[in-house]
C-alpha cells in the first residue's frame, strides 16, 4: 500500500496549486485513509506534507501520513458526467428510454451493441466494440464482469469509456482498481501474446445501465493479417446491434456473413463503409448438444482482400525441407521427445518456430509440432502436407477472407494418412472430434480442403461377454471391451496411473452395471502403443445375479 501511495503522490505532485484550471468537479478519484475512511473526490495536488483535494464539500487538505493510498481516475470520454442531465452522447440518452421492464426475468438485455472495424490508408486499424446493457433484475448482476481477448505483441486495447446509469439518473464511472490484464499463456514465455483485459463495472443493480465501449489498435502486416471474426450474441437477449466495417474506397475488402443478408454501402468522401443492422437477437439458450454460440448468432468475417495462393507463398521457406525419415518412425520421434503445449496458434504466432528451436525447448504448440513432424519426413519417397485447420468451437472458415489467424492448430498428411502429433496417446490415422469435418489449408497447394469425418467404426465401442451362472444365482462374467476413437483415447491416458488406481477405474465402470460385483482379474492390451484399439479383458463376479 505504500508503494501505491508514493507513486499516486509522485503523480500528483508535479500539479501545483497556481496552474489548477476552474472547471466541473467530477470526483472520479478516491482517497483511502488508514482509519477506514475514503472519499469520492478530485485532487488537486501536494502542498507541503498535506493533500489537497475536492469533495463535495469543498476544498480539503489532508496529512499524508493519515493516507493510505490514491485512486486516480483516468479522464475517459465523458469521466466528467455526474448525473444524466450533464449526457452529450445520443446513443446513450436513446437507451435509457429504453423499456427495461418489459425484459424482467431474463437478467440482462443488450439494449445496444456496436462492432466497428475501421482500417486507415496506412493499413493500422482500429477494432472498437461498444454495448449499452441494461439489468433488469438479479439474475443480471454478474453482466458486468467484462472481458476481451487481444494479442498484445501486435495491438493495444484501451478502455475508451465505462459507466453505470444508476436507476435515479447518476453516472458512475469505471475505476482503475476494477481494471486487470493477465497473459493467458504466461506460462510459456515463447507462447506469450494473448492477453485478457477484464473489468468490473460500477453498481451491477437491477434498473441501472452500463456503457462501455474498448478498442483494439493494430495493424495488417505479414506476421498480424487481421481480419474482423465477430459476432453478437449471448446470454440475454439484444435489442439493437450493428456490424460496420470502414475503408478507403480504393481498397479492397472481402467479407463473409452468417445469419444475415448482405450490407448497405454508404460513401462518404474517400471512404466506403458496410453496414449491418440486426434487431431483436434472441439469448442463447444452452441444452445438451447445443452447438457453440458462432454457429448461433449473427457473425461477420471481414478483412483486406488477399488469396489463398499468396498465403501459401509464405510458408515458401519454411516448407523447402526434404527430410530422411519415415512417416511413422518421425511420428513415433515427434510424440516422444516433444511436450505438447495446449496454446492456439491464433493466439501466439501464426508461424512455426524453427525446427532446431523446438527440438531444443522441447516444446511445442499445435502447429509447431506438425510442422516438426513435416519436416522430418523423407519427401522424395512420400507426398507430405502441412495443413492448418481451426477448431469447430470458433465456426467455421470464412473461404472468401483468406488469413492465417482464422486457425488455430495443424495436422500431417501423408500419402493417405493423417497424423495429429500433439498428444502422444493418438494413433496415426485418427483426428480429433474438434477437427473432423472442417475447412482448412493445405500450405503445399494452397487448396481450402474438407478434413474427413471418420467412419463409425474407428470411434466405436465393443464389449464381448460371457456369463457363467451358478446354480445358486451367483454368476462369473468374462468380458472383452474393445474402444476405438475418443473413448481410446481417454483409456489410454491410464499409461501414466499405477496399477491399483487402473484397477479402481475398472471396477468403477463394472460397478456402473453391476453394483455388487468383484473383480478377480484384468488386462489391458496396447495401452503404451500407437494401436488404434485398446482392449480390456476383464473377469469378475456378481453375487445373485439370476
Amino acid at each position: 500500500m505504500k508503494k501505491l501511495l508514493l507513486i499516486a503522490i509522485t503523480l500528483i505532485s508535479s500539479c501545483t496549486m497556481p496552474f489548477v484550471k476552474k472547471a466541473p468537479h467530477a470526483f472520479n478519484d478516491m482517497v483511502y485513509l488508514k482509519n477506514g475512511e475514503e472519499y469520492h473526490c478530485e485532487v488537486i495536488g501536494t502542498k507541503d506534507t498535506f493533500l489537497i483535494f475536492i469533495t463535495e464539500k469543498g476544498e480539503t487538505s489532508m496529512p499524508l501520513s493519515k493516507i493510505l493510498s490514491v485512486d486516480l481516475a483516468r479522464k475517459r470520454q465523458g469521466y466528467n458526467w455526474k448525473s444524466v442531465s450533464d449526457i452529450t452522447d445520443k446513443t446513450l440518452l436513446e437507451a435509457l428510454k429504453f423499456p427495461l421492464s418489459d425484459f424482467r426475468g431474463m437478467g440482462y438485455v443488450n439494449i445496444y451493441v456496436e462492432k466497428k472495424l475501421k482500417i486507415n490508408r496506412d493499413s493500422t486499424y482500429v477494432y472498437t466494440e461498444r454495448y449499452i446493457r441494461g439489468i433488469t433484475d438479479e439474475r443480471g448482476r454478474n453482466a458486468g464482469n467484462i472481458s476481451k481477448l487481444y494479442r498484445w505483441k501486435n495491438e493495444k486495447l484501451q478502455i475508451d469509456f465505462a459507466r453505470t446509469v444508476t436507476g435515479d439518473g447518476n453516472v458512475l464511472n469505471l475505476r482503475e482498481i476494477a481494471i486487470e490484464d493477465a497473459s493467458i499463456y504466461s506460462r510459456y514465455p515463447e507462447h506469450e501474446n494473448m492477453h485478457e483485459r477484464k473489468f468490473a463495472m460500477p453498481e451491477v443493480k437491477p434498473g441501472n445501465i452500463l456503457d462501455w465501449e474498448i478498442s483494439i489498435r493494430g495493424k495488417i502486416t505479414k506476421d498480424n493479417p487481421f481480419v474482423m471474426d465477430e459476432y453478437i450474441g449471448d446470454n440475454g437477449p439484444t435489442a439493437d446491434a450493428y456490424f460496420i466495417v470502414e475503408f478507403p474506397s480504393d481498397f479492397d475488402v472481402a467479407y463473409s456473413v452468417y445469419g444475415m443478408t448482405e450490407p448497405e454501402v454508404k460513401k462518404q468522401g474517400k471512404n466506403t463503409t458496410y453496414v449491418w443492422h440486426v434487431k431483436r437477437i434472441p439469448p442463447l439458450l444452452r441444452e445438451i448438444m447445443c452447438p457453440p454460440p458462432v454457429y448461433l448468432f449473427p457473425r461477420v468475417v471481414a478483412g483486406l482482400k488477399s488469396s489463398w495462393n499468396d498465403i501459401v507463398e509464405e510458408y515458401k521457406d519454411l516448407l523447402s525441407v526434404k527430410g530422411t525419415l519415415s512417416p511413422d518412425s518421425a511420428y513415433k520421434l515427434v510424440l516422444k521427445t516433444i511436450k505438447y503445449i495446449d496454446v492456439p496458434s491464433s493466439g501466439s504466432s501464426i508461424f512455426p518456430r524453427k525446427a532446431e528451436e523446438i527440438l531444443k525447448t522441447k516444446t511445442g504448440n499445435s502447429l509447431e509440432k506438425a510442422y516438426l513432424l513435416y519436416t522430418l519426413i523423407n519427401k522424395d519417397k512420400h507426398h507430405v502436407e502441412l495443413i492448418l485447420v481451426r477448431s469447430k468451437e470458433r465456426g467455421m472458415v470464412s473461404v472468401s477472407t483468406p488469413s492465417l489467424l482464422q486457425f488455430d492448430g495443424a495436422l500431417v498428411r501423408c500419402d493417405s494418412v493423417w497424423y495429429d502429433p500433439t498428444y502422444e496417446i493418438i494413433p496415426p490415422g485418427y483426428i480429433r472430434p474438434e477437427y473432423q469435418g472442417v475447412y482448412a489449408l493445405s500450405l503445399s497447394s494452397g487448396a481450402i480442403l474438407k478434413i474427413p469425418l471418420l467412419e463409425p467404426e474407428k470411434e466405436s465401442e465393443t464389449i464381448r461377454r460371457s456369463v457363467k451362472l451358478y446354480k445358486n444365482g451367483d454368476a462369473l462374467i468374462k468380458d472383452r471391451w474393445i474402444y476405438r476413437g475418443k473413448k481410446l483415447l481417454s483409456i489410454r491416458t491410464w499409461k501414466y496411473l499405477q496399477e491399483e488406481e487402473r484397477r479402481k477405474q475398472i471396477e468403477g465402470m463394472i460397478g456402473n452395471q453391476f453394483p455388487n460385483a468383484e473383480l478377480k482379474r484384468f488386462s489391458i492390451e496396447h495401452l503404451n502403443d500407437l494401436c488404434d484399439s485398446i482392449v480390456i479383458n476383464t473377469e469378475y463376479t456378481v453375487d445373485k445375479l439370476g
